[in-house]
């Protein structure tokens, strides 16, 4: 019985640990390590959500390019780096560019808010913060990222799809017309020539049939979309 429960509690501990692998990360950046403090107990105590910080730009950028969190907390007034110059670093990698930021800020001058917005920020909060606004908008923006992943993903497995279905098409294709081909010059020797002309011209058909799916830059878009 004893033998029972250790596997039985082991296989609960398994399934926890899954669970919270699979919670939405956030990335807390601030310099303020009370600011730190307080918005990691707001959000892990929803238990919604895997929670990591940073006190300073370089620091963020580091975690955001080796974790790939799902969200991104970022305070604007940091020394050394602000957060505009970290969401600014962020959206030119595409890497990273797809990650939705919301700004933690004490500004509350308009061209300041509207500033970050251009830089890419998707929302802003004021300090001091209303947990339950901060939740709210950590929610609805992580539901709309999970959302555009979940599309892009589909698509991509669409494409992926097409791409075999349109091999195998070709393949077929390929071996019917050299077996028409083959079958000919067998009858009459004197269309050899006209024989090694289809070869070509079905070897031009596969090159031209290679889809954009060989370019690199879209393997990289596929495995950002997946993981």
């Amino acid at each position: 019985r004893r033998v029972l429960f250790r596997s039985n509690q082991f296989n609960i501990n398994l399934n926890m640990s899954s669970a919270i692998k699979n919670l939405p990360l956030i990335l807390v950046v601030d310099d303020n390590p009370i600011n730190l403090r307080v918005v990691g107990a707001e959000l892990k105590h929803s238990n919604k959500y895997r929670v990591i910080f940073a006190s300073n730009g370089p620091d963020a950028l580091e975690q955001a390019n080796s974790t790939i969190p799902d969200l991104i907390l970022l305070d604007i007034m940091m020394p050394d780096m602000s957060g505009y110059e970290v969401c600014r670093t962020l959206k030119e990698n595409h890497h990273t560019h797809n990650i939705p930021i919301i700004f933690l800020t004490a500004m509350s001058e308009i061209d300041d808010i509207v500033e970050g917005l251009h830089l890419g920020g998707a929302d802003y909060i004021t300090k001091p913060f209303n947990p339950a606004i901060l939740l709210a908008r950590v929610d609805t923006h992580l539901q709309l990222h999970l959302a555009r992943k979940r599309e892009q993903r589909l698509l991509a497995q669409e494409r992926i799809y097409a791409y075999q279905d349109g091999m195998t098409q070709m393949r077929t294709e390929i071996l019917h017309n050299l077996g028409n081909t083959i079958t000919v010059v067998d009858i009459n020797n004197s269309n050899r020539q006209n024989f090694a002309q289809q070869v070509i011209q079905l070897g031009t058909a596969i090159n031209n049939s290679i889809p954009l799916l060989e370019d690199p830059e879209q393997h990289n878009q596929i495995k950002q979309i997946i993981r």
